[in-house]
This record gives C-alpha cells, sequence and structure tokens, in this order.
C-alpha cells in the first residue's frame, strides 16, 4: 500500500493527475498544481513504481501543510505502523510495519524539493527509506 500523499486533494479544481505505464514493469503517477479540497493552493509530486522493488517519490511545490506519505505492507499487518521523519533519509523500517510521516499544521510538511526511494523486499514489504 502507498500514500503519495494523504490529503483532500481536488483535481477536479485544477491541475492535472495522469498516469504512465510501459506496460513492462514500469508505472507512474503524476500530480502537478492540484489544489487542497478547499480549492486553495497547489501540490505537484510523482511516484514511479517499478516490478524490481523501487518506488521513487519526488515532490515539487507543495502548498499543502498537512497530510501522511508513507508505505505499508497491507493485509493489515502493523495497522499501526512507524512513525519516520522521512525528510532524513536512510531509514530502515522494521520488517512487516508500515512506515509513514504525519504532517499536521505544528509540524508542517517539509518535502517540497524533496525526492525518496522507497526499497521493497521479494514480498512487497517496505524495508529501507533512501
Amino acid at each position: 500500500r502507498l500514500s503519495m500523499w494523504w490529503d483532500a486533494l481536488a483535481p477536479h479544481n485544477g491541475g492535472t493527475v495522469s498516469f504512465y505505464t510501459d506496460n513492462q514493469g514500469f508505472a507512474e503517477v503524476c500530480f502537478n498544481q492540484v489544489p487542497e479540497f478547499s480549492t486553495t493552493g497547489a501540490n505537484s509530486f510523482l511516484c514511479q513504481m517499478t516490478t524490481a522493488g523501487a518506488i521513487l517519490m519526488d515532490f515539487g511545490p507543495m502548498s499543502a501543510l498537512d497530510g501522511l506519505t508513507g508505505v505499508s505492507p497491507g493485509n493489515n499487518l502493523d495497522p499501526t505502523g512507524t512513525p519516520i521523519n522521512i525528510s532524513i533519509a536512510n531509514n530502515v523500517i522494521t520488517p512487516g510495519a508500515a512506515a509513514y510521516e504525519l504532517f499536521t499544521t505544528t509540524s508542517p510538511n517539509d518535502l517540497t524539493g524533496f525526492q525518496m526511494t522507497w526499497i521493497l523486499d521479494s514480498s512487497g514489504n517496505p524495508i529501507l527509506q533512501l
């Protein structure tokens, strides 16, 4: 399971969301200048996924202060997860655990211009964030 940016974004109010796949093991989802539900701001980020077990997230300009980003092994394994500071790279993730960062108005989003890679094991469980 993957959360590029869990928040009330509103692509129907502006910006674009696009999807691309080469049908050979690569896919990309891109949000470009998408406002929050209140129709304010603009948020740009993309996610590239490969069947080799790598997920790249690249954050462009982000006006949203609050939201959540992270990965989970799914299947209700560790539903509480492990909070990490994503903007500090090289986070080792407990096997079978979700890893995420929750941004709030008191701990606002600091990912503008940040790029990260999640490494998954052969079962699809997140094991490392670079």
